[in-house]
């Protein structure tokens, strides 16, 4: 059988040893001090120790918390200037996009005067391959053969039909 010994409480007669600590008068509420003393009574240590030590917990919490609000703040920073360089991005593309609605149709739709009776014909062949080319873009466009497939294709599609301005 072990016998758990607990340490002796400082005895008041006995000359304390100097420190370099500064005394200080606090009011406390009483269920409290008795949560201390009982705290420093079962860890073998002095009230002023569990004092010393729930004090440097907080205020080193209290530092944490301080580095995790400015971390925050900088990374809410970085998200909204990254949300307006991707809302940037996108008109970007967006006016791209148009761009090649544009070039597009000028390709495909872009004839010499016909005689009445072949317009319409000419007007099908035209979105027959203006529809070809837009399903084929896709598949085609990438980040780096993206001009190259793009030309690659209009060239495809005005071999297949015999040039842009012929059909």
């Amino acid at each position: 059988m072990t016998v758990k010994k607990t340490p002796a409480a400082p005895n008041p007669a006995l000359p304390r040893a100097k420190t370099n600590k500064i005394r200080q008068n606090y009011k406390l509420d009483p269920v409290l001090v008795e949560r201390l003393r009982d705290s420093a009574q079962q860890r073998g240590m002095t009230v002023t120790a569990v004092i010393e030590e729930a004090a440097r917990h907080y205020l080193d919490g209290q530092e944490v918390l301080t580095e995790i609000a400015e971390t925050e703040a900088r990374l809410a920073a970085t998200m909204t200037a990254l949300d307006r360089e991707v809302g940037q991005a996108y008109s970007a593309v967006q006016i791209n996009m148009a761009m090649l609605d544009q070039m597009a149709k000028f390709l495909f739709f872009h004839t010499e005067d016909l005689p009445g009776s072949e317009v319409v014909g000419a007007t099908m062949r035209m979105n027959r391959r203006r529809e070809a080319f837009i399903r084929e873009l896709p598949s085609s466009y990438n980040k780096r053969r993206r001009r190259a497939a793009i030309v690659a294709a209009v060239e495809d599609q005005e071999s297949q039909h015999g040039g842009a301005a012929t059909d």
